[in-house]
């Protein structure tokens, strides 16, 4: 049962987290909007390479994707 809370901890921890920045710092919609295109375009393949090759191999797809 301790796992299980430690395991999940963190994801709820971001959750919050993202909610308290939202409702304090960033109020506009128009800042969630990039940060939104920056998870999906870049962070989201990113994961997806490194879960199965070293996280090296996905720097060349993240400097392409920015660059877009």
């Amino acid at each position: 049962m301790a796992n299980a809370l430690f395991l999940l901890a963190p994801i709820f921890l971001l959750l919050t987290l993202g909610k308290v920045i939202k409702k304090t710092i960033v109020t506009d919609e128009e800042p969630w909007f990039s940060i939104n295109k920056i998870t999906y375009s870049v962070l989201f393949p990113t994961l997806h390479l490194t879960k199965h090759q070293p996280w090296i191999l996905a720097l060349p797809l993240m400097i392409m994707l920015i660059q877009s």
